[in-house]
């Protein structure tokens, strides 16, 4: 385990941690605030996704297809007048 440095260096912390009832109150703390952070940065990124409501998908294809159908009907009457 002394073989990684991120390893050895949390051992040395732990050793070096004077009050070590605290210690399983401390690691709550951390787990705590660190399932904080992850929810919120989870939270951010759902609001970022585009959510499609299919209601507002046909409309937009509706209009499309009425866009469509006015630029078709006006071009065949200004050809053949």
């Amino acid at each position: 385990m002394l073989c990684d440095d991120l390893d050895s260096d949390a051992l040395e912390g732990l050793q070096e941690f004077q009050n070590k009832k605290n210690l399983a109150a401390l690691v709550d703390q951390l787990n705590i605030d660190l399932k904080k952070r992850t929810e919120k940065k989870k939270r951010f990124r759902e609001k970022l996704k585009l959510k499609l409501d299919s209601n507002l998908l046909i409309a937009v294809v509706i209009i499309l297809l009425l866009i469509i159908l006015s630029y078709l009907i006006l071009y065949k009457k200004m050809t053949q007048g």
